[in-house]
């Protein structure tokens, strides 16, 4: 099988992904990953990917567990992807801080002018 036919998911947390991802892979946090592989079809051959590879593993379990049939985990992760040189790509904006976020809800604009 080509590895371009291979759906890569990266089981990281936002903050991890945006400072460097594999190009072509995709985000879906591992919190999130069993609402989000509902819908996914259980024959799509998957590669797992994290920092090192443990929580990648976390994620394999639970799709096999769930009917997936072909899953992988990207032996090392990011760690060992990066360390030997292939391209990672990185978000060009910062997510916004959870205060700057609140601070600019109407309601909160009104309270600090006293609106």
């Amino acid at each position: 099988m080509k590895e371009a036919e291979r759906r890569w998911i990266d089981v990281r947390e936002f903050r991890e992904f945006a400072g460097g991802y594999i190009p072509g892979s995709e985000l879906v946090p591992l919190g999130e990953l069993r609402r989000e592989c509902a819908e996914w079809e259980r024959t799509q051959p998957l590669m797992m990917v994290c920092k090192s590879g443990r929580r990648a593993e976390v994620a394999r379990e639970l799709l096999k567990g769930r009917g997936f049939l072909d899953v992988e985990v990207l032996c090392g992760g990011v760690d060992r992807w990066r360390e030997s040189g292939r391209p990672m790509l990185k978000m060009e904006r910062k997510p916004w801080s959870l205060a700057r976020v609140l601070g600019r809800l109407p309601w909160n604009r009104a309270a600090k002018t006293g609106v």
